[in-house]
């Protein structure tokens, strides 16, 4: 996976492509998706763009015609190999010079791949991380280029030797994981805290809210409730849905997730379409 895909052209992925100004690299003005790539298709495509067009709405991006699920598709298989396994990320940076004010809001956009092994099921440790906080916005749905809370918290997440940990809001309810989104199990019910504690609106907890049989209150979680949690997922769209073994400490279930999610095939391979709001709930 050599290559890369800058604005419809495959180029090598040692290729030198912005400017000292670019604005992507100046103010993190830009957006990106991470895609998973499986054996030939590309799963949940048509969420990644929903949620990839509504926050370029929100940033004041223009929107090209062509940027649509048949456009996206035939400009990642121009980098990659039927069959292969991999992590895609697509990102979309607004063009030009200026200061905080963009003089342009025309968009670049831009296709890496990295190979990936098929994920564990079981994260074996994990816990909360504080000092992090994760401040709702009207961004907070978006995967913008601006992660700083997420980076400082996946460094602390890495010295412990978690494999994720959970970022709290400044009201000290649950936001999201360093790289997921979080679903507890408390009294045999599954809650996920809303967009709007600053939660990711993530594509794969918008599967997970609509799975056939699965009854999901989105609500606020808080630390007193991880710490009576019968179960703890981590949700994202390149792992799918991961159980935690041990939570600070306390060792966990997974009944219900068994029940759910222990086939990945039945996770990957469904292609029903999100019918419920999502992005912003």
């Amino acid at each position: 996976m050599n290559l890369i895909n800058f604005n419809g052209a495959p180029l090598p992925a040692s290729t030198p492509l912005f400017p000292a100004g670019h604005r992507g690299l100046r103010y993190g003005d830009g957006l990106f998706e991470t895609i998973r790539y499986r054996l030939g298709e590309m799963p949940f495509l048509p969420q990644h763009l929903e949620r990839l067009l509504a926050g370029m709405r929100a940033l004041g991006m223009d929107i090209p015609p062509s940027f649509g699920v048949d456009f996206f598709e035939g400009e990642i298989r121009k980098i990659l190999p039927e069959g292969d396994h991999a992590r895609l990320r697509l990102s979309v940076y607004r063009q030009g010079g200026g200061l905080y004010a963009p003089e342009s809001n025309a968009v670049d956009f831009l296709i890496e791949a990295a190979p990936i092994q098929e994920p564990e099921s079981k994260i074996p440790q994990s816990g909360i991380l504080t000092g992090f906080p994760v401040s709702p916005t009207n961004l907070s749905p978006y995967k913008t280029a601006n992660s700083l809370p997420y980076i400082l918290a996946s460094a602390a997440r890495k010295e412990r030797n978690w494999e994720e940990g959970i970022l709290m809001n400044p009201a000290g309810r649950v936001a999201d994981g360093c790289h997921s989104n979080v679903f507890a199990i408390l009294n045999g019910i599954v809650y996920t805290p809303p967009v709007s504690e600053g939660a990711l609106a993530g594509v794969m907890r918008s599967v997970v809210l609509q799975q056939a049989g699965l009854q999901v209150k989105v609500s606020p979680i808080s630390s007193a409730d991880l710490a009576q949690a019968e179960e703890i997922w981590f949700t994202n769209a390149i792992q799918g849905v991961r159980w935690v073994e041990n939570f600070e400490g306390r060792k966990l279930k997974n009944t219900v997730w068994h029940e759910f999610f222990a086939d990945p095939a039945g996770l990957w391979d469904n292609k029903s379409p999100i019918t419920t709001p999502w992005i912003n709930s």
